[in-house]
């Protein structure tokens, strides 16, 4: 049975493809409870022994849930910067098409505009990481570059109107597969450098036994074209999320 790495984040810089310099580690924390993740997220991070400045963790678009407010007031007791990785469907409610439709339709506007007026309240800094994956077909979000870039700008105007100036977007697309143009498999989905504050990109080592369509892959080989391609952004990166399978080439 293959196991992966949880999510985590590594602060690279402004898009450079070897830089040494202004990294920093982050961590992925499962969001349930408060308790919960408060009491997981100090566990893992007393197992890390070193200091971390980013705090992972998703939500979607349940109307109940809203504005993590205490999920991000943990993060920043703690010295951490959440990062909130935002689904764009109503939790199991997962449509084919997801709720970008809705979304691009005006049905989630007051839902928005809640979230970013808590957000406010709030006041410190949080990462929204919106629709992450656009550009693969597995998410119900995926594959719609022109819907996708609209509903970005649709709801960064709601989240701007209600002053959540606190809050920045980061653009975190997967990286690209072997062969794949940038030009047709990642530049269409950037909604533009006025509404996009951070890249993210998300890459796997799946090894040699997961499907027919990967094989055993370097870090250089996972992320270095994509990062090369992120380069034409200029903005800050992060490595959103990153896994690899149990191999005896596997380090550490």
């Amino acid at each position: 049975m293959l196991t992966f790495a949880v999510v985590c984040l590594l602060f690279v810089g402004s898009g450079r493809a070897s830089g040494e310099s202004g990294k920093a580690w982050g961590v992925y924390q499962i969001y349930w409870q408060p308790f919960q993740f408060e009491q997981q997220l100090d566990e893992q991070l007393a197992s890390l022994g070193g200091q971390c400045k980013y705090t992972l963790f998703f939500r979607d678009l349940s109307p109940k849930r809203g504005f993590p407010k205490s999920a991000v007031e943990i993060c920043r007791q703690r010295g951490l910067t959440p990062v909130i990785s935002f689904e764009l469907w109503e939790g199991s409610r997962h449509r084919q098409d997801g709720g970008l439709q809705e979304v691009e339709e005006g049905k989630h506007d007051a839902f928005f505009a809640k979230w970013a007026r808590d957000a406010a309240a709030y006041g410190h800094p949080v990462i929204l990481r919106f629709g992450f994956e656009m550009n693969g077909d597995w998410f119900a979000w995926g594959r719609q570059p022109e819907r996708f870039k609209k509903v970005w700008r649709h709801i960064h105007a709601i989240v701007r109107a209600n002053r959540a100036d606190n809050i920045s977007w980061m653009f975190a697309p997967n990286v690209l597969s072997p062969g794949q143009d940038p030009k047709e498999h990642l530049y269409p989905y950037y909604p533009g450098d006025d509404v996009v504050d951070w890249v993210g990109l998300d890459g796997y080592n799946f090894g040699d036994h997961h499907d027919k369509w990967h094989a055993w892959s370097t870090y250089q080989e996972v992320f270095e074209p994509t990062i090369r391609a992120a380069q034409a952004w200029g903005k800050p990166l992060l490595i959103s999320e990153v896994g690899c399978a149990d191999d005896g080439r596997k380090s550490g």
